[in-house]
């Protein structure tokens, strides 16, 4: 099964898991009434017009746990029925569980006690499992078993009481009167709604494994909440659980364009993920798909991983374009996604979407943290294409130069299909400044580099005699390449930019990287960010739980692009690193020590 779009994935989850199957319209009708005495007359109703055997047992089934929830008389006659005359229904197990609780009468001993023990949790209401548990942890407490036994019984009951409001409070507080916190669901967010909670415990018994809760849960949620925000969630759990597949814990989607014309920058990023995984112990599966650079089929693409496949994280996609619509879908999907673009617009769509890769504004504040903070500059000139990129780096360096106490003198703006920078150069003569910014690539970097000289105007290591000192040019990461210093000769020499990767540094977990590299090309930053972004993929799955809440608290220490974990805003925090132009190709910036106040 293949499904072209989520609707269609929607429509098949209301008919599609093997338990929903079993349980007849009129039993997820009763799920999803929270007025008890209204479930118990329907299925009464229902069982007495019911043809079919097999529905008929199910209605049944509910019927006498309805009663036995509500202490009412008749319960047991109802599973013995279920039990005696409709042994192939499948509904046997579960009426014998609840014969057993009702005899057990609060207290889990002898034959109550081995049913109560041998049944399985499989093809059973979510109450009786709950109350089943609560007795064997109570049991276990008085007979003074291993804490971790007791606590793993009261975790499974506290789990299993979250679809039903009124079990939920008992069990919570048979819990809490064994001496024990409450296990098994999530805090609840004392602001949070009704609605907010229940969807809570929807995504903690995905996270589980337990499909059979999402199934009845969300079938409880759309009822008792109709027309709510997390309609579409509710649905897409509904949709992983009629599936069948539950989430793996150790599978990592990641989401490329393997062919097309992104088609090499994506096998570059594939041989980094894989060595990551390696680096990580072979630990987690990998599983590639072909997004073919298509929006649409990367959605499709994602839907495929996370419902059939059992994928609880994902790393992809790589374009804007792509990400712009499998954002929105992986948010639905409640599915953490490390995306590989650097669109700032990504993270709106929701607490799922994560975002290592950095941003020109992010190069930007790490660069006039340097020059400004540390160098002693205060006056600058910008000369910037006049394209997005160049017009966002330059106002993001005009915004921080000023944050900082600096000024911004001079900002000249190019067409970006020009090869003459000369009338942007003289726009300098007679102008004083430290520094000149300049937010292009290597190639433009030098043209523009040797225009200034040309002006007269001591830059790099140029030296206008009896002129004033030269300034540095300065930049971001699309500077970085040896052949800028052969470009620009001494024009760009003693230049200072910023970038997230240095395939030359000699830390010890870059060089690991370089020597085991097995892609095609040399590494990149790109490829550097996906290593990084499968690390820190695997610290969120090695933590447990949630993936999402994981990766806002995760650290990774030996990251290749300086990535450290992630922000509240769920951007990569990074240590950036200072790069400067020697006669002979791109080298560490030396660091400076700033002299004290008043020396």
């Amino acid at each position: 099964m293949r499904p072209r779009n989520l609707a269609l994935l929607l429509l098949l989850a209301a008919t599609s898991s093997a338990y929903a199957a079993k349980l007849p319209a009129a039993v997820l009708d009763a799920l999803g009434n929270g007025n008890r005495k209204q479930a118990i007359s329907h299925l009464t109703e229902a069982s007495a017009a019911e043809a079919d055997p097999t529905a008929r047992a199910w209605d049944l089934l509910y019927l006498g746990e309805f009663k036995r929830l509500g202490a009412e008389n008749g319960a047991r006659a109802y599973f013995e029925q279920v039990a005696g005359d409709y042994p192939s229904s499948g509904a046997k197990n579960a009426a014998v569980l609840g014969m057993a609780l009702i005899d057990a009468n609060g207290t889990a001993t002898g034959n109550a006690r081995s049913t109560l023990e041998l049944l399985p949790d499989t093809g059973v209401p979510d109450t009786m499992n709950a109350d089943r548990w609560l007795l064997l942890a109570q049991a276990l407490a008085s007979e003074g078993a291993a804490m971790e036994k007791i606590k793993d019984a009261a975790a499974r009951a506290a789990r299993y009481s979250q679809t039903d409001g009124a079990v939920e409070k008992r069990v919570a507080k048979a819990i809490t009167a064994l001496g024990l916190e409450r296990t098994g669901a999530p805090e609840p967010d004392p602001n949070s709604t009704p609605e907010d909670a229940a969807i809570a415990r929807i995504r903690s018994s995905l996270l589980e494994g337990d499909l059979e809760s999402v199934t009845q849960q969300t079938t409880a949620f759309q009822s008792k909440f109709p027309g709510s925000t997390h309609t579409s969630e509710a649905q897409t759990a509904a949709a992983r659980a009629a599936a069948g597949k539950p989430p793996d814990m150790h599978r990592v989607a990641v989401l490329l364009p393997l062919t097309g014309k992104y088609a090499q920058p994506a096998a570059s990023l594939r041989a980094a993920i894989e060595q990551a995984a390696a680096d990580l112990g072979g630990t987690y599966t990998l599983a590639f798909y072909d997004t073919t650079g298509s929006p649409t089929e990367c959605a499709t693409t994602l839907q495929k991983a996370v419902i059939e496949d059992g994928a609880t994280i994902v790393i992809g996609p790589l374009t804007k374009e792509e990400a712009a619509l499998c954002a929105p879908a992986a948010q639905t999907l409640h599915t953490a996604m490390l995306t590989l673009t650097s669109s700032a617009d990504v993270l709106a769509a929701g607490d799922q979407i994560f975002r290592p890769y950095p941003t020109s504004e992010e190069q930007v504040r790490a660069l006039v943290a340097e020059t400004l903070g540390h160098r002693g500059m205060h006056n600058y000139a910008i000369i910037h294409p006049k394209t997005v990129y160049g017009e966002n780096a330059s106002k993001a360096f005009v915004n921080e130069v000023t944050a900082g106490g600096g000024v911004v003198s001079v900002d000249i703006g190019y067409e970006p299909t020009t090869a003459d920078f000369q009338s942007a150069a003289k726009q300098l003569r007679g102008k004083a400044f430290d520094a000149i910014f300049i937010p292009d690539t290597y190639q433009q970097v030098a043209l523009i580099a040797s225009a200034v000289a040309y002006q007269e105007i001591s830059v790099g290591a140029f030296q206008k005699p009896d002129g004033p000192p030269a300034v540095p040019l300065i930049g971001l990461n699309a500077w970085h390449n040896d052949e800028i210093a052969r470009r620009g000769g001494a024009y760009v020499v003693d230049g200072i930019f910023v970038d997230a990767f240095d395939a030359h540094s000699q830390d010890p977990a870059i060089a690991k990287f370089v020597e085991h590299w097995k892609g095609a090309t040399p590494p990149s930053v790109v490829d550097a960010i996906g290593y990084d972004s499968m690390l820190l993929a695997g610290a969120a799955l090695a933590a447990g739980g949630d993936p999402a809440a994981a990766l806002t608290t995760v650290e990774i220490t030996n990251g290749v692009a300086g990535t450290q974990g992630f922000d509240a805003d769920r951007e990569a925090r990074r240590t950036w690193r200072l790069l400067t132009i020697t006669r002979t190709g791109v080298a560490p910036l030396p660091s400076v020590v700033m002299p004290a106040e008043g020396q």
